[in-house]
């Protein structure tokens, strides 16, 4: 049974992941998605280590291809993080 702050971790993760997607295209989100909470999971940065913490749904090659070569931008991943972070910051 989920208590109060577990309800509270998952609507901010929640929050957070449908945030962040809304700076790729629709087909990249499940592909970055996968990759984000494989991340989370495993504690690391790595694809590998990432993909062997969830039950991907792809060829490891295709999440290597769509980081090397995918039609997503970092530089718009990045501008979402920061409106983010700057969201949840108080202002004086």
């Amino acid at each position: 049974m989920l208590t109060a702050d577990h309800r509270v971790i998952l609507r901010e993760l929640a929050f957070y992941t449908t945030f962040l997607a809304g700076a790729l295209s629709p087909t990249a989100v499940p592909t970055f998605c996968e990759l984000l909470f494989g991340c989370l999971l495993s504690g690391d940065g790595f694809v590998t280590q990432s993909l062997l913490s969830i039950d991907y749904q792809r060829l490891w090659s295709s999440y290597h291809h769509w980081i090397s070569h995918g039609k997503w931008r970092w530089k718009d991943l990045s501008r979402h993080l920061i409106r983010l972070v700057c969201s949840k910051v108080p202002s004086e």
